[in-house]
């Protein structure tokens, strides 16, 4: 749809569409992660009836559409702009990583701003928009919670960042399943974040290692009750700062965080 607007615009005459800068900007940063989140799901992809191209490809693809909309805002002022430039630069970065280049990552991610956070906006009057999470999950109980995921842990206290309900045995959809819900989005209409600056700063993270990782790590740790599903006064805060000089411990929380 991006890609097929982007065209659409471009197509009339000069001048003659208002905020076409700004219009066409924010269309390749949607594209793009369009192609990002396709190329991290599927092997091999095809696009429009043309060939099949690798993974990476898609990345390339991905990569090129967010270069296009941060190119391509840089010309356009407003607090619209650049929400989707750092969303862009989020993505970017991503796409980036993804491609195994740290420093052009570690690049993008360090102009993302502190508190960025790109939603997926949800609606619960419109099935199309629902938070299928919170559908799925908590409200029909057709999926529960995979046991490597309950009762994680932060050092010696519970990771509030999973809020998690045990429902009972048997109880799901299937009859059999130990039923867990989640309470990271507790409503249909729960916006989704999909681009922010905690993913840029671990990104850095996961470039840099040592103790900038360290560092990052501790401070996602103490600004942890922003997240809107983390409760100010959790048991579990603060939480316990991190500490290591062992590479692949250092690594291993990284990805953990």
């Amino acid at each position: 749809t991006a890609e097929d607007y982007i065209g659409r615009i471009n197509g009339f005459e000069a001048g003659s569409v208002a905020d076409q800068a700004f219009l066409i900007g924010k269309l390749n940063a949607y594209a793009g992660y369009a192609y990002q989140i396709l190329g991290e799901t599927f092997c091999e992809l095809t696009f429009n009836g043309g060939p099949s191209v690798t993974r990476d490809a898609t990345m390339k693809l991905a990569e090129a559409r967010f270069t296009s909309a941060i190119e391509g805002l840089g010309s356009v002022s407003g607090a619209d702009a650049t929400y989707y430039t750092n969303m862009a630069l989020v993505g970017r970065a991503r796409s980036r990583l993804n491609q195994g280049n740290g420093a052009g990552a570690v690049a993008d991610a360090q102009l993302v701003p502190a508190g960025f956070v790109a939603l997926a906006e949800m609606d619960s009057g419109e099935s199309r928009r629902w938070n299928r999470i919170y559908d799925t999950v908590t409200d029909d109980q057709n999926e529960t919670v995979h046991p490597n995921y309950i009762g994680l842990l932060v050092g010696t206290v519970a990771d509030p960042r999973i809020p998690l309900t045990h429902i009972g045995l048997g109880v799901g959809r299937d009859g059999i399943s130990d039923m867990w819900t989640q309470h990271k989005y507790d409503d249909l209409g729960a916006d989704i974040p999909f681009a922010t600056y905690r993913e840029a700063q671990l990104m850095i993270a996961e470039v840099q290692q040592g103790q900038t990782a360290v560092g990052i790590i501790n401070a996602l740790r103490a600004s942890v009750s922003d997240l809107p599903h983390v409760a100010s006064d959790h048991a579990s805060l603060p939480l316990p700062t991190f500490a290591s000089t062992d590479a692949a411990a250092i690594k291993a929380q990284v990805w953990e965080e």
